[in-house]
């Protein structure tokens, strides 16, 4: 019977399903090799912004009041904004709005209410690296600054990222199957802090609560205004695309992706070089950065993305994977933190329907998720292409794709970029209809790199 459940990482994932967990009387430890973000200073290279959609809020709203914490640190976005250098801006608006959030404020959000609580069965311990996890002996190894560690558990579960350490022990698991990918771009973090921001109509923005007002980035003269509303996008012919998320306070977050093989932004040594690329290849970006900004972004080190498919996330009925553990994918959809927090209450879902029996939930859990988190992976690999003419025809696809779904609801899905927001569609359900577009960008991809 499992009475003590040992959760790697204190991620977003993590720390939900330690609220649900808590909530049907288990005994719940979370160890995280980083210190508790509460206490640290604020790191802009550690963090980015999360786009929560009516997945992850569902998710969110089984535990009170935590949808209401979120929206009130959060900002809400009502469109997608594709800007080109020549030509007007393609706006997408949204069916429903989407909440972002800076992934540490999520956390924090999360560690508040879960420790408000005040629950005699909840230890959170960080700064415990966990080094290794004997799913046989049910024990997991940890490193922390006063020596090592073992911890016994019931059932472990791994929310430790694409890099998991729990994952790596189901390799020694029968028939355990499992590839790591890398994205083809790397990125840069980008992040411009709030400026002198104005009302449309001449007063400043007060307080964190930009969306109960309509503003724009930029003076009002600026032939580059950027509605605080929306997330904003550009992209090069060359395939560097840039995306930045306004934030609750005044701030603009997110990342610039570039071709591994482009080594433009690799190279660049100088705040000057900085400026000067920026002001060639995306003005308007530029026109909000500072010789700071452009320092600060100099900085930051280039990341890679790891895309993670496994066969199975569970072993026997005492070990589980979630989130990108499970099913690391390109954040191009952002759909890695959504898919993580619905894995949450999937889980959930699935204890009641089978009265707490873990080796059926575990089991089931596998054979329910996998299909669906496997097409999220495929489509955040290739829905996106890389090449402007395909980028067009994606453009013509999702317009096509709304009219046909106004005419003929039951027969066609809404266009990708709403349905992968839908709770109600599954994501197996998208990639069946996007299968033929995914294998195109696929093949288009594939014959770049020769």
């Amino acid at each position: 019977m499992v009475k003590k459940v040992v959760i790697i990482g204190a991620g977003a994932s993590g720390l939900l399903l330690a609220h649900y967990l808590l909530k049907r009387g288990y005994e719940v430890d979370i160890y995280e090799r980083h210190g508790d973000p509460r206490s640290l200073a604020e790191s802009k290279s550690r963090t980015f912004p999360i786009a929560v959609d009516d997945r992850g809020m569902n998710s969110l709203g089984q535990i009170p009041g935590l949808t209401d914490e979120i929206e009130a640190v959060g900002h809400e976005i009502v469109a997608s904004v594709s800007h080109s250098s020549t030509g007007k801006p393609r706006v997408i608006p949204r069916t429903k709005p989407l909440t972002t959030i800076d992934r540490l404020g999520l956390v924090k959000v999360l560690l508040n209410s879960l420790e408000a609580k005040n629950c005699e069965r909840l230890k959170i311990n960080f700064q415990h690296s966990c080094t290794r996890v004997d799913l046989t002996a049910k024990q997991a190894y940890f490193t922390t600054s006063s020596g090592n560690l073992t911890i016994d558990y019931d059932l472990v579960i791994g929310a430790d990222g694409a890099r998991s350490v729990v994952r790596k022990a189901f390799l020694d698991t029968p028939l355990f199957e499992y590839q790591q990918k890398y994205v083809s771009d790397d990125y840069k973090s980008l992040f411009l802090p709030a400026k002198d921001i104005k009302h449309q109509h001449g007063a400043r923005t007060c307080g964190s609560r930009m969306r109960l007002c309509l503003a724009s980035y930029a003076d009002a003269g600026s032939p580059h205004q950027l509605d605080t509303d929306k997330i904003h996008t550009w992209r090069t012919d060359n395939g560097i695309v840039i995306i930045l998320v306004p934030q609750s306070d005044g701030s603009l977050s997110g990342v610039i992706h570039f071709p591994r093989s482009d080594r433009q932004i690799s190279k660049l040594s100088s705040t000057k070089e900085v400026l000067e690329f920026f002001q060639h290849n995306f003005p308007a970006v530029a026109e909000l950065m500072s010789d700071r900004d452009a320092e600060a972004f100099l900085a930051r080190p280039i990341a890679s993305n790891l895309t993670v498919r496994c066969n199975r996330y569970h072993h026997n009925d005492s070990a589980l994977l979630i989130g990108d553990a499970a099913h690391a994918m390109s954040p191009a959809l952002g759909q890695g933190c959504n898919c993580a927090l619905e894995d949450v209450s999937v889980l959930n879902g699935l204890l009641a329907e089978y009265a707490d029996n873990w080796s059926q939930v575990l089991a089931q859990f596998t054979a329910r998720r996998l299909p669906d988190t496997l097409a999220i992976v495929e489509l955040s690999d290739y829905s996106l292409p890389v090449q402007k003419s395909l980028f067009v025809e994606l453009i013509l696809r999702i317009r096509i794709a709304g009219v046909l779904h106004k005419l003929f609801p039951k027969q066609f899905l809404p266009p990708l970029i709403q349905a992968i927001h839908d709770p109600a569609i599954s994501y197996s359900q998208i990639y069946e209809q996007y299968r033929g577009w995914c294998n195109k960008v696929k093949k288009s991809k594939l014959a770049a790199k020769f």
